[in-house]
């Protein structure tokens, strides 16, 4: 039988085995031939080397390329040869090894799921297992936080006394996996993928803190290539308030972007200096536009048809080539039908066909002076290019000031503000593209897009860690279209990779979370769906129900802050940003709530801040209905937000007469499961089940 179908059975015997994964400096290995190198090691199973920090490969026997490690286990010698060849008492060498326990003594597979690998022996020691748990308990949206927990290992007869001193558990991995049944591959499934982290031991015990997942979005964003940072040495001639400052990051369309000054001069302005900005990195990968103008309909002085008029958007900049170039702002935009761009008056006449019109990644420049905004053209005022880091620049002509009539020589104090194109979309999912670009601005907009890309590009997380299926449902589910800069200011450092994630799961109410299978899964808060299954009367462990009504978050009022620009596009002065409002009379009649939520949104389109500030009042408007129960154990496989129905004769909201089933469906929040029981946290959703048609 099944794992799925044992966890349904009564009275079936649960176990837990565990696999840890210390790490121990290795010295004194011994010359074997060429640049192979080896040393005894007698810890345990060695799965993984790694030597200043950089992991090796594994290889398949002792005949080794560099960069690779073989372990013998049956001989328990370990063979290393460095990445360089180099003799490896020269670097920092960790082996990382492994530790078998259990609740319940076993010989088994090393990999308890894959028979394939060699037996271990699973000592009995565990004393008290880690909890295992996952909640959005307390974030309707937002990325799930890390959990800590504990493990305790029996000591009794100091077994582990060999394993503490110099090695190193903090940070190195714990795999919990759950045994049902009789011992058999098919009968387990892994649980927990944690990290370890301090240690406290007794002569009886041994106990080890766990985090139920390393934060690999702790980390920086960091650009995908070249140097991350403006310095001197990079750019010789660089503004000195950005030495040290981060090369910006561009999704979607960002008005109000402070470009960076690398040809700069403050003592003498000239038309020969202050010439160069620097704007964002990943310049291979941004949106320049190109459209050809075809020779149906026939163009006029004032609109310009294109073949294709996506990626250009009112207020940019385009240079239309033809015999004689002119550049112009861009005043109207046909999307359907024959696409076309509306213009000044071209002095020179009207494009025909075979021409071309084009947009740079920096579609507008505005210049303010001495309080007067001044527009740059491109392809008259300035050209751009690439640089060998990968940064995006843009070069003003040495008639700028003569084009603008700028009443003085381009100086560092004049406020320069942008219009920036962030990439295309080439995010792919189990191979075929995730996404397509955004139908007006060409680039990539759509948030499940831009999630994922910041998943699997920026935090590392491969494919087979993440929950596809869900990611498919979401591209449907979510249509949210943005627009922002990393960092939001030129000013700022570069935020951890978890700030990003919360900022995109705000903006779109979606919740970031482990999964069952321990993959990364993403969910948009909507109405409930379907009933995942049912809990009864019967299996609700007696005395342990609770269902409880929270005012504290219910808000009368929310207020969107959206369009965020560094530097006001219409005056170059301070940060600007939209608002949208949205209100709730159930707070502020039924509930007598009046208070304000302010939430910042990625969004750039007012139409969508505007719907996320009404779920979001849906969602505050109400208090929260939180339902606690504990459970047996076939609910062990039930996860954050499944909807589970509660079926009682005694529910809130129903009428009591001892005999009527009644029913309440609810949202899991959270799950924290042990060998003997189930605690499930529940919301019931009510602002968002009472407005469904928000959602």
């Amino acid at each position: 039988m099944a794992y799925a179908d044992l966890l349904l059975e009564e009275g079936i015997k649960a176990q837990y085995l565990a696999v840890l994964k210390p790490a121990r400096k290795v010295i004194s290995f011994t010359l074997v031939s060429g640049s192979v190198y080896s040393k005894s090691f007698d810890y345990g199973y060695v799965s993984s080397v790694e030597v200043d920090g950089v992991a090796l490969t594994e290889g398949s026997s002792t005949s080794l390329s560099a960069g690779y490690f073989y372990w013998d286990n049956d001989n328990q010698i370990l063979y290393i040869r460095t990445s360089d060849s180099a003799n490896p008492a020269s670097k920092y060498v960790v082996a990382v090894f492994e530790i078998y326990v259990a609740t319940y003594d076993a010989h088994w597979n090393r990999v308890p799921t894959d028979t394939t690998t060699s037996v271990v022996y699973f000592e009995p020691l565990i004393a008290r297992v880690p909890a295992i748990k996952t909640t959005v308990k307390d974030l309707a949206f937002g990325v799930v936080p890390v959990q800590s927990t504990g493990i305790n290992l029996n000591n009794a007869d100091k077994i582990l006394n060999r394993f503490l001193y110099d090695s190193s558990f903090r940070g190195r991995e714990i795999l919990v996996y759950h045994w049902l049944d009789n011992l058999d591959v098919d009968n387990i499934k892994l649980v927990m993928r944690g990290r370890m982290d301090s240690i406290s031991w007794s002569d009886s015990t041994v106990s080890i803190k766990v985090f139920d997942s390393f934060d690999i979005f702790e980390t920086e964003f960091r650009p995908p290539q070249g140097e991350a940072f403006y310095s001197d040495s990079l750019y010789p001639n660089l503004d000195p308030q950005f030495e040290g400052k981060p090369i910006r990051y561009v999704y979607g369309v960002v008005d109000g972007f402070v470009p960076v000054n690398i040809d700069y001069n403050s003592d003498a302005p000239t038309t020969g200096n202050n010439r160069i900005w620097a704007v964002c990195s990943d310049g291979l990968n941004q949106y320049q536009k190109t459209a050809t103008v075809p020779a149906s309909p026939s163009s006029t002085t004032t609109r310009t048809y294109l073949d294709n008029a996506q990626g250009i958007t009112v207020g940019d900049t385009v240079l239309i080539n033809k015999t004689t170039d002119e550049s112009r702002i861009v005043t109207a935009v046909n999307y359907t039908g024959s696409d076309y761009i509306e213009h000044a008056s071209l002095s020179s006449g009207a494009a025909a066909n075979g021409d071309t019109v084009s947009r740079a990644t920096t579609a507008r420049v505005d210049i303010f002076q001495q309080g007067i905004k001044y527009t740059a053209l491109y392809g008259r005022d300035y050209s751009e290019t690439v640089d060998a880091n990968g940064a995006v620049k843009f070069t003003f002509v040495s008639g700028l000031e003569t084009n603008l009539s700028l009443p003085s020589t381009l100086s560092p104090t004049d406020s320069l503000v942008c219009r920036v194109y962030g990439k295309q979309n080439n995010i792919t999912l189990g191979g075929p593209a995730y996404g397509s670009n955004d139908s007006e601005t060409g680039n990539i907009t759509l948030l499940p897009s831009i999630l994922l890309d910041i998943l699997k590009r920026f935090a590392g997380v491969p494919e087979s860690e993440i929950n596809t299926s869900s990611f498919t449902t979401l591209s449907s589910d979510s249509d949210d279209r943005l627009g922002f800069a990393i960092p939001e200011q030129s000013s700022d450092k570069f935020p951890k990779l978890r700030s990003i994630l919360n900022d995109l799961s705000q903006t779109g109410l979606i919740a970031l979370y482990l999964d069952d299978d321990l993959k990364w899964k993403a969910t948009r808060l909507k109405a409930m769906g379907s009933v995942s299954g049912t809990i009864e009367d019967d299996e609700i462990l007696d005395g342990s129900i609770n269902y409880d009504f929270d005012y504290s978050d219910v808000y009368s009022d929310v207020v969107v802050k959206f369009g965020r620009e560094e530097k006001a596009q219409s005056t170059g002065n301070s940060q600007g940003y939209s608002l949208e409002r949205a209100s709730s009379q159930t707070a502020k009649y039924l509930h007598k709530i009046n208070r304000t939520l302010e939430v910042d949104s990625l969004h750039y389109d007012r139409t969508q801040a505007a719907r996320l500030a009404l779920r979001l009042v849906d969602f505050y408007g109400d208090r929260q209905g939180t339902i606690e129960l504990d459970c047996k154990n076939r609910f062990f496989g039930f996860t954050v937000d499944q909807i589970i129905q509660i079926s009682r004769k005694s529910l809130p909201g129903s009428e009591w007469d001892g005999e009527t089933l009644n029913n309440q469906n609810a949202n899991i929040r959270q799950t924290e499961k042990s060998l003997r029981r189930v605690k499930l946290v529940m919301n019931d959703l009510k602002g968002v089940t009472d407005n469904v048609g928000d959602f």
